[in-house]
Protein backbone atom coordinates (compact mmCIF):
# COMPACT_ATOMS: atom_id res chain seq x y z
CA UNK A 1 0.00 0.00 0.00
CA UNK A 2 1.12 3.36 -0.31
CA UNK A 3 0.65 6.73 2.05
CA UNK A 4 -1.30 9.50 1.33
CA UNK A 5 0.89 12.54 1.73
CA UNK A 6 -0.40 15.76 2.02
CA UNK A 7 1.63 18.66 2.97
CA UNK A 8 0.27 22.10 4.07
CA UNK A 9 1.94 25.28 4.12
CA UNK A 10 1.93 28.35 6.66
CA UNK A 11 -1.33 29.68 5.46
CA UNK A 12 -3.92 31.76 7.55
CA UNK A 13 -5.63 29.22 9.71
CA UNK A 14 -8.99 28.86 11.10
CA UNK A 15 -8.15 28.78 14.19
CA UNK A 16 -5.98 30.05 17.06
CA UNK A 17 -5.63 28.01 20.33
CA UNK A 18 -6.75 30.52 21.88
CA UNK A 19 -9.94 30.43 19.80
CA UNK A 20 -10.32 26.73 20.38
CA UNK A 21 -9.98 26.96 23.96
CA UNK A 22 -12.50 29.65 23.84
CA UNK A 23 -15.53 27.39 21.77
CA UNK A 24 -14.48 24.22 23.38
CA UNK A 25 -15.29 26.34 26.96
CA UNK A 26 -18.49 27.11 25.46
CA UNK A 27 -19.30 24.05 24.69
CA UNK A 28 -18.68 23.79 20.81
CA UNK A 29 -18.42 20.56 19.52
CA UNK A 30 -19.52 18.79 22.71
CA UNK A 31 -16.38 19.07 24.44
CA UNK A 32 -16.02 20.98 28.03
CA UNK A 33 -12.60 22.55 28.58
CA UNK A 34 -11.75 23.41 32.13
CA UNK A 35 -8.33 25.30 33.04
CA UNK A 36 -6.86 23.14 35.93
CA UNK A 37 -4.64 19.79 35.49
CA UNK A 38 -6.79 16.29 35.28
CA UNK A 39 -10.16 18.42 34.15
CA UNK A 40 -10.12 19.34 30.72
CA UNK A 41 -10.67 18.27 26.86
CA UNK A 42 -12.99 15.52 27.06
CA UNK A 43 -12.43 14.47 22.66
CA UNK A 44 -15.52 12.08 21.54
CA UNK A 45 -14.49 9.17 20.68
CA UNK A 46 -14.84 8.92 15.98
CA UNK A 47 -16.62 6.36 14.33
CA UNK A 48 -14.83 3.08 13.82
CA UNK A 49 -13.09 1.78 11.05
CA UNK A 50 -14.43 -0.53 8.97
CA UNK A 51 -12.26 -3.59 7.24
CA UNK A 52 -9.01 -1.46 6.96
CA UNK A 53 -7.07 -0.38 9.78
CA UNK A 54 -6.24 3.18 8.37
CA UNK A 55 -4.60 5.79 10.42
CA UNK A 56 -4.03 9.57 10.56
CA UNK A 57 -0.76 11.09 10.91
CA UNK A 58 0.08 14.73 11.28
CA UNK A 59 3.26 16.79 12.17
CA UNK A 60 5.03 19.89 11.57
CA UNK A 61 8.01 17.94 9.98
CA UNK A 62 8.03 20.36 6.51
CA UNK A 63 11.76 20.66 6.66
CA UNK A 64 14.21 17.82 6.19
CA UNK A 65 13.45 15.77 8.28
CA UNK A 66 9.86 15.62 6.69
CA UNK A 67 10.78 13.85 3.87
CA UNK A 68 13.05 10.98 6.57
CA UNK A 69 9.87 10.84 8.37
CA UNK A 70 7.68 9.54 4.76
CA UNK A 71 10.32 7.22 3.95
CA UNK A 72 9.82 6.01 7.50
CA UNK A 73 6.25 5.74 7.01
CA UNK A 74 6.50 3.85 3.91
CA UNK A 75 8.69 1.43 4.92
CA UNK A 76 6.48 0.99 7.78
CA UNK A 77 3.26 0.28 5.62
CA UNK A 78 5.52 -2.27 3.81
CA UNK A 79 6.48 -4.26 6.89
CA UNK A 80 3.04 -3.77 7.87
CA UNK A 81 0.53 -4.13 4.91
CA UNK A 82 -2.32 -4.74 7.23
CA UNK A 83 -2.11 -1.16 8.22
CA UNK A 84 -2.29 2.16 6.02
CA UNK A 85 -0.97 5.25 7.41
CA UNK A 86 -2.20 8.55 5.80
CA UNK A 87 0.56 11.64 6.21
CA UNK A 88 -0.02 14.77 6.47
CA UNK A 89 2.64 17.33 7.39
CA UNK A 90 1.90 21.03 8.18
CA UNK A 91 4.13 23.71 8.42
CA UNK A 92 4.36 24.74 12.35
CA UNK A 93 3.71 27.73 12.12
CA UNK A 94 -0.21 26.80 11.49
CA UNK A 95 -0.16 23.23 13.22
CA UNK A 96 -1.51 23.48 16.46
CA UNK A 97 -4.06 25.85 15.16
CA UNK A 98 -5.44 23.67 12.72
CA UNK A 99 -4.84 20.38 15.14
CA UNK A 100 -6.80 22.18 17.61
CA UNK A 101 -9.21 22.45 15.09
CA UNK A 102 -9.98 19.52 13.98
CA UNK A 103 -9.73 18.20 17.73
CA UNK A 104 -12.44 20.20 18.20
CA UNK A 105 -14.72 18.51 15.40
CA UNK A 106 -13.37 15.08 16.59
CA UNK A 107 -11.98 14.89 13.23
CA UNK A 108 -7.93 14.84 14.54
CA UNK A 109 -5.36 12.75 13.78
CA UNK A 110 -5.11 9.13 15.26
CA UNK A 111 -1.45 10.05 15.95
CA UNK A 112 0.76 13.66 15.88
CA UNK A 113 3.81 14.71 16.66
CA UNK A 114 4.20 17.69 19.40
CA UNK A 115 7.17 18.89 21.33
CA UNK A 116 8.71 17.84 24.93
CA UNK A 117 7.53 21.86 26.30
CA UNK A 118 4.43 21.53 24.79
CA UNK A 119 3.26 18.24 26.85
CA UNK A 120 2.03 20.12 29.44
CA UNK A 121 -0.61 22.37 27.47
CA UNK A 122 -2.00 18.90 26.17
CA UNK A 123 -2.11 17.24 29.25
CA UNK A 124 -3.54 20.16 31.53
CA UNK A 125 -6.75 20.26 29.05
CA UNK A 126 -6.43 16.16 28.92
CA UNK A 127 -6.14 16.73 25.25
CA UNK A 128 -4.14 13.05 25.04
CA UNK A 129 -4.74 8.88 25.03
CA UNK A 130 -2.85 7.49 28.48
CA UNK A 131 -0.23 5.20 27.40
CA UNK A 132 0.56 3.68 30.22
CA UNK A 133 -0.25 -0.10 28.83
CA UNK A 134 2.36 0.41 25.84
CA UNK A 135 4.79 0.19 28.25
CA UNK A 136 6.19 -2.88 29.48
CA UNK A 137 5.79 -6.82 28.34
CA UNK A 138 7.82 -8.59 25.97
CA UNK A 139 6.17 -6.48 22.78
CA UNK A 140 6.41 -3.09 25.04
CA UNK A 141 8.63 -0.09 25.35
CA UNK A 142 10.55 0.03 28.20
CA UNK A 143 10.15 3.46 29.75
CA UNK A 144 13.41 2.65 31.98
CA UNK A 145 15.11 3.35 28.07
CA UNK A 146 14.38 6.98 28.28
CA UNK A 147 16.22 9.70 30.11
CA UNK A 148 14.48 11.09 33.59
CA UNK A 149 14.34 14.56 31.48
CA UNK A 150 12.17 12.91 28.96
CA UNK A 151 9.75 11.08 31.18
CA UNK A 152 9.60 14.22 33.48
CA UNK A 153 7.51 16.08 30.08
CA UNK A 154 5.57 13.13 28.92
CA UNK A 155 4.07 11.48 32.28
CA UNK A 156 1.60 13.54 34.14
CA UNK A 157 0.33 12.00 37.72
CA UNK A 158 2.27 9.10 37.54
CA UNK A 159 0.58 8.84 33.61
CA UNK A 160 2.52 8.30 30.31
CA UNK A 161 1.38 10.31 27.72
CA UNK A 162 3.92 10.32 25.13
CA UNK A 163 6.37 8.55 23.77
CA UNK A 164 9.75 10.68 23.35
CA UNK A 165 10.77 10.05 19.77
CA UNK A 166 14.39 11.93 19.69
CA UNK A 167 15.79 15.18 20.73
CA UNK A 168 16.99 18.46 18.97
CA UNK A 169 18.84 21.96 19.46
CA UNK A 170 19.69 25.20 18.37
CA UNK A 171 23.41 25.00 16.94
CA UNK A 172 25.65 27.55 14.71
CA UNK A 173 26.70 26.19 11.48
CA UNK A 174 29.12 28.05 8.91
CA UNK A 175 30.27 28.13 5.69
CA UNK A 176 34.00 26.85 5.45
CA UNK A 177 35.06 28.21 2.22
CA UNK A 178 33.74 32.26 3.29
CA UNK A 179 35.18 31.41 7.01
CA UNK A 180 38.51 31.43 5.24
CA UNK A 181 38.05 33.73 2.72
CA UNK A 182 37.70 36.53 5.10
CA UNK A 183 40.58 35.45 7.13
CA UNK A 184 38.85 33.97 10.36
CA UNK A 185 39.79 31.33 12.77
CA UNK A 186 37.92 27.96 11.94
CA UNK A 187 37.53 27.74 15.95
CA UNK A 188 34.70 30.05 15.26
CA UNK A 189 33.74 33.14 18.02
CA UNK A 190 33.27 32.49 21.38
CA UNK A 191 31.98 35.47 23.10
CA UNK A 192 29.46 38.36 22.10
CA UNK A 193 31.95 40.11 20.95
CA UNK A 194 33.68 38.03 18.69
CA UNK A 195 30.16 37.32 17.34
CA UNK A 196 29.91 40.66 15.95
CA UNK A 197 33.02 40.77 14.78
CA UNK A 198 32.57 37.03 12.46
CA UNK A 199 29.50 38.62 11.38
CA UNK A 200 31.09 41.86 9.98
CA UNK A 201 34.13 40.14 8.28
CA UNK A 202 31.77 37.92 6.53
CA UNK A 203 29.04 40.80 5.13
CA UNK A 204 30.41 41.79 2.22
CA UNK A 205 28.82 44.36 -0.27
CA UNK A 206 28.73 44.84 -4.05
CA UNK A 207 32.15 46.35 -4.32
CA UNK A 208 33.66 43.52 -1.88
CA UNK A 209 34.15 45.61 1.45
CA UNK A 210 33.27 43.84 4.97
CA UNK A 211 31.08 45.57 7.33
CA UNK A 212 34.61 46.51 9.18
CA UNK A 213 35.29 49.14 6.35
CA UNK A 214 34.81 52.72 6.15
CA UNK A 215 32.91 52.69 2.92
CA UNK A 216 31.05 49.33 3.43
CA UNK A 217 27.56 50.14 1.68
CA UNK A 218 25.05 48.64 3.96
CA UNK A 219 22.56 49.28 0.86
CA UNK A 220 23.80 46.85 -1.59
CA UNK A 221 24.34 43.61 0.55
CA UNK A 222 25.35 40.56 -1.50
CA UNK A 223 26.76 38.27 1.57
CA UNK A 224 25.30 38.45 4.50
CA UNK A 225 27.31 37.61 7.91
CA UNK A 226 24.52 35.69 9.81
CA UNK A 227 20.64 35.41 10.56
CA UNK A 228 18.47 35.12 12.95
CA UNK A 229 16.80 31.87 10.95
CA UNK A 230 14.04 31.11 13.07
CA UNK A 231 14.25 34.00 15.39
CA UNK A 232 11.37 33.22 17.90
CA UNK A 233 11.72 30.71 20.24
CA UNK A 234 15.01 29.12 19.54
CA UNK A 235 17.08 32.18 18.89
CA UNK A 236 15.54 35.12 21.11
CA UNK A 237 14.98 32.22 23.70
CA UNK A 238 18.92 30.95 23.90
CA UNK A 239 19.98 34.97 24.10
CA UNK A 240 17.73 35.52 26.37
CA UNK A 241 18.80 33.05 28.84
CA UNK A 242 22.11 34.00 27.78
CA UNK A 243 21.88 37.22 29.51
CA UNK A 244 19.96 35.42 32.68
CA UNK A 245 16.79 36.39 31.93
CA UNK A 246 13.51 34.35 31.02
CA UNK A 247 10.20 34.71 29.64
CA UNK A 248 7.80 33.58 33.18
CA UNK A 249 8.13 32.43 35.94
CA UNK A 250 9.42 28.83 37.26
CA UNK A 251 5.62 28.13 38.31
CA UNK A 252 4.68 29.45 35.09
CA UNK A 253 2.00 31.79 36.48
CA UNK A 254 4.31 35.61 35.94
CA UNK A 255 5.67 36.58 32.88
CA UNK A 256 9.14 38.36 33.33
CA UNK A 257 10.01 40.19 30.24
CA UNK A 258 9.92 43.74 31.26
CA UNK A 259 13.28 43.40 32.50
CA UNK A 260 17.07 44.18 31.56
CA UNK A 261 17.48 40.83 30.65
CA UNK A 262 14.70 41.31 27.70
CA UNK A 263 15.96 44.33 27.00
CA UNK A 264 20.03 43.53 26.50
CA UNK A 265 18.76 40.16 24.72
CA UNK A 266 16.46 41.72 22.02
CA UNK A 267 19.08 44.80 21.27
CA UNK A 268 21.93 42.30 20.66
CA UNK A 269 20.11 41.07 17.49
CA UNK A 270 18.59 44.76 16.70
CA UNK A 271 22.11 45.92 16.39
CA UNK A 272 23.70 43.03 13.94
CA UNK A 273 20.32 43.81 11.80
CA UNK A 274 20.33 48.32 12.35
CA UNK A 275 23.76 49.29 13.32
CA UNK A 276 26.38 46.77 12.05
CA UNK A 277 24.01 45.66 9.06
CA UNK A 278 25.61 42.06 9.14
CA UNK A 279 22.24 40.37 9.70
CA UNK A 280 18.97 40.93 7.30
CA UNK A 281 15.70 41.54 8.19
CA UNK A 282 14.02 38.02 9.70
CA UNK A 283 10.98 38.93 7.24
CA UNK A 284 13.21 39.37 4.06
CA UNK A 285 16.41 36.86 4.65
CA UNK A 286 14.88 33.95 7.01
CA UNK A 287 12.60 32.88 4.05
CA UNK A 288 15.70 32.09 1.95
CA UNK A 289 18.65 31.45 4.74
CA UNK A 290 18.48 27.91 2.96
CA UNK A 291 19.62 29.54 -0.62
CA UNK A 292 21.63 31.90 0.77
CA UNK A 293 23.92 29.66 2.67
CA UNK A 294 24.11 26.84 -0.09
CA UNK A 295 24.70 29.45 -2.71
CA UNK A 296 27.70 30.86 -0.65
CA UNK A 297 25.75 33.72 0.25
CA UNK A 298 25.70 33.64 4.20
CA UNK A 299 28.82 33.13 6.26
CA UNK A 300 26.97 31.63 9.81
CA UNK A 301 23.79 30.83 10.40
CA UNK A 302 21.76 29.79 13.35
CA UNK A 303 19.43 26.41 13.01
CA UNK A 304 19.02 23.14 14.20
CA UNK A 305 20.25 19.56 13.63
CA UNK A 306 16.98 18.50 11.58
CA UNK A 307 18.94 20.74 8.71
CA UNK A 308 21.74 17.30 8.15
CA UNK A 309 19.96 16.13 4.54
CA UNK A 310 20.51 19.56 3.27
CA UNK A 311 24.35 19.32 3.52
CA UNK A 312 24.08 15.63 2.11
CA UNK A 313 22.22 17.65 -0.88
CA UNK A 314 24.92 19.88 -0.77
CA UNK A 315 28.19 17.54 -0.35
CA UNK A 316 30.28 20.77 -1.63
CA UNK A 317 29.69 22.64 1.10
CA UNK A 318 31.11 20.72 3.93
CA UNK A 319 31.27 20.56 7.65
CA UNK A 320 31.36 23.26 9.50
CA UNK A 321 29.73 23.84 12.96
CA UNK A 322 30.58 25.51 16.42
CA UNK A 323 29.40 25.08 19.46
CA UNK A 324 26.99 28.07 20.12
CA UNK A 325 28.76 31.51 21.38
CA UNK A 326 27.96 33.40 24.81
CA UNK A 327 25.76 35.61 23.66
CA UNK A 328 25.47 37.41 27.19
CA UNK A 329 27.07 35.85 29.99
CA UNK A 330 26.03 32.35 30.38
CA UNK A 331 26.82 29.21 27.68
CA UNK A 332 23.46 28.04 27.04
CA UNK A 333 21.53 26.69 23.67
CA UNK A 334 17.93 26.10 22.90
CA UNK A 335 16.71 22.19 23.22
CA UNK A 336 13.65 20.47 22.59
CA UNK A 337 12.34 16.82 21.80
CA UNK A 338 9.73 15.58 19.43
CA UNK A 339 6.96 13.17 20.91
CA UNK A 340 4.64 10.77 19.28
CA UNK A 341 1.22 11.22 20.95
CA UNK A 342 -2.11 10.04 20.24
CA UNK A 343 -5.43 12.21 21.06
CA UNK A 344 -7.85 11.56 24.18
CA UNK A 345 -10.71 10.37 21.84
CA UNK A 346 -8.40 7.55 20.13
CA UNK A 347 -11.47 4.79 18.82
CA UNK A 348 -10.33 1.34 20.49
CA UNK A 349 -10.50 -0.58 17.38
CA UNK A 350 -7.73 2.01 15.87
CA UNK A 351 -5.55 1.77 19.11
CA UNK A 352 -3.29 -1.14 18.50
CA UNK A 353 -2.68 0.09 14.70
CA UNK A 354 -1.45 3.55 16.50
CA UNK A 355 0.48 1.76 19.10
CA UNK A 356 2.02 -0.90 16.24
CA UNK A 357 2.92 2.08 14.41
CA UNK A 358 4.66 4.67 17.70
CA UNK A 359 6.35 1.56 18.89
CA UNK A 360 7.63 0.79 15.52
CA UNK A 361 8.99 4.36 15.03
CA UNK A 362 10.74 4.20 18.56
CA UNK A 363 11.93 0.87 17.41
CA UNK A 364 13.66 2.41 14.35
CA UNK A 365 14.86 5.83 16.22
CA UNK A 366 19.17 5.13 14.65
CA UNK A 367 17.56 5.37 11.25
CA UNK A 368 15.65 8.57 12.22
CA UNK A 369 18.62 9.52 13.43
CA UNK A 370 20.56 8.57 10.50
CA UNK A 371 18.26 10.54 7.94
CA UNK A 372 16.76 13.50 9.76
CA UNK A 373 19.43 14.53 11.60
CA UNK A 374 17.76 14.35 15.25
CA UNK A 375 18.99 12.63 18.35
CA UNK A 376 17.79 9.39 19.15
CA UNK A 377 15.36 9.76 22.38
CA UNK A 378 16.18 6.08 23.98
CA UNK A 379 19.50 5.59 25.70
CA UNK A 380 20.25 2.55 24.19
CA UNK A 381 20.30 4.30 21.07
CA UNK A 382 22.38 6.95 21.95
CA UNK A 383 24.56 4.48 22.99
CA UNK A 384 25.10 2.74 19.43
CA UNK A 385 28.57 3.65 17.95
CA UNK A 386 26.97 4.28 14.29
CA UNK A 387 24.86 7.93 16.00
CA UNK A 388 28.81 8.80 17.24
CA UNK A 389 29.77 8.89 13.82
CA UNK A 390 27.14 10.99 12.83
CA UNK A 391 27.26 14.38 11.68
CA UNK A 392 25.97 16.74 12.90
CA UNK A 393 24.40 14.74 15.62
CA UNK A 394 28.05 13.80 17.24
CA UNK A 395 28.14 17.80 17.63
CA UNK A 396 24.73 18.27 19.07
CA UNK A 397 24.78 15.64 21.36
CA UNK A 398 27.76 16.80 23.32
CA UNK A 399 26.10 20.65 23.01
CA UNK A 400 22.86 19.81 24.16
CA UNK A 401 23.87 17.45 27.28
CA UNK A 402 26.29 20.34 28.21
CA UNK A 403 24.38 23.31 27.53
CA UNK A 404 21.21 22.54 26.04
CA UNK A 405 17.95 24.19 28.11
CA UNK A 406 13.98 23.65 27.41
CA UNK A 407 11.86 26.58 27.82
CA UNK A 408 9.88 26.01 30.78
CA UNK A 409 6.84 24.74 30.30
CA UNK A 410 3.19 26.26 30.44
CA UNK A 411 -1.06 24.76 30.42
CA UNK A 412 -0.88 27.78 27.64
CA UNK A 413 2.27 27.63 26.17
CA UNK A 414 0.75 28.31 22.81
CA UNK A 415 -0.80 31.76 23.83
CA UNK A 416 1.96 32.72 25.35
CA UNK A 417 4.87 32.39 22.82
CA UNK A 418 2.64 33.76 20.16
CA UNK A 419 2.19 36.86 22.18
CA UNK A 420 6.41 37.42 22.74
CA UNK A 421 7.17 36.18 19.37
CA UNK A 422 4.98 39.02 17.48
CA UNK A 423 6.67 41.35 19.73
CA UNK A 424 10.25 40.54 18.96
CA UNK A 425 9.73 39.87 15.56
CA UNK A 426 7.99 43.02 15.08
CA UNK A 427 11.03 44.98 17.10
CA UNK A 428 13.51 42.92 14.49
CA UNK A 429 11.85 43.39 11.64
CA UNK A 430 11.82 47.72 12.68
CA UNK A 431 8.21 47.41 12.90
CA UNK A 432 7.49 48.29 16.73
CA UNK A 433 9.77 50.27 18.83
CA UNK A 434 11.42 48.40 22.16
CA UNK A 435 9.34 50.08 24.21
CA UNK A 436 6.04 48.93 22.35
CA UNK A 437 7.96 45.51 22.00
CA UNK A 438 8.71 44.86 26.11
CA UNK A 439 5.28 46.10 26.90
CA UNK A 440 3.42 44.23 23.99
CA UNK A 441 5.65 41.01 25.42
CA UNK A 442 4.75 41.30 28.98
CA UNK A 443 1.22 42.14 29.03
CA UNK A 444 0.72 39.60 26.39
CA UNK A 445 2.38 36.63 27.80
CA UNK A 446 0.80 37.83 31.39
CA UNK A 447 -2.51 37.58 29.23
CA UNK A 448 -1.94 33.67 28.76
CA UNK A 449 -0.51 32.47 31.05
CA UNK A 450 -3.53 34.08 33.10
CA UNK A 451 -6.08 32.71 30.95
CA UNK A 452 -4.24 29.19 31.55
Amino acid sequence: MSDEIQKVGPEAADLSRRTFLGKTAQGAAGLAVAGALGTGLALPKRASAASTTTIDFQSGLTGGDGDAMLALVKQFMKENPDIKVNSQLIDWGTFFTKLFAALAAGKGPDVFIIHLQEMMEFQSKNALFQLDGWFGGSSGLKQSDFTAQELKYTTSQGHAYGVPLDLHGWGLYANPALVQKAGLSMAGPKSPDEFVHYAQMLTLDKNGNNATAKNFDPGHIVQWGTTTSWDSPPTFLQTLWSFGGDTWSADGKTATLNTSAFTNAVNYWHDLIFKYHVCGKPSVVNPITNNLFFGNKLGMRLDGNWIRSFFVQNPKMGHMAWTMPTFGSKDVTWSSGHVLVAPAGLSSDKEAAVRRFVTWLSNHDVQWSETAGHIPARISSQRNPAIGKLWPQSYFAKELSTIGRIETPTVNLGQAETAYTTAVDGYWNGTVSLSKATSSAQSGVQQALSAG
